[in-house]
């Protein structure tokens, strides 16, 4: 694991990874079951393309099998909900 820390801090520095694009909840369930249901029709490159990431993030999200409980599941979506209507009032407010 030390080997893979050493490459990891190489990679992305003493920041670590911050991917520029982050994904809803309801878009990482639907990489996950695209490419449990057709692995072959839709390996990471093409999920890289489809959902406009990095295929490093396709491998993030493909690889970690946690799943939240129903209480962290409310939390993360109304955390979505509060991050899209900032989002839409900085846009709104920026012109």
């Amino acid at each position: 694991w030390m080997t893979e820390k050493a490459a990891r801090e190489k990679k992305y520095g003493a920041i670590g990874y911050r991917p520029l694009k982050k994904l809803s909840p309801e878009a990482i369930e639907g990489i996950r079951a695209l490419h449990a249901q057709h692995p072959d029709e839709f390996p990471t490159p093409k999920l890289a393309r489809l959902f406009e990431v990095t295929p490093e993030a396709i491998q993030r999200i493909l690889r970690t099998k946690w799943q939240p409980t129903t209480e962290e599941q409310i939390d993360r979506m109304k955390r979505w909900e509060r991050r899209e209507k900032d989002i839409w009032e900085a846009k709104v407010a920026s012109g």
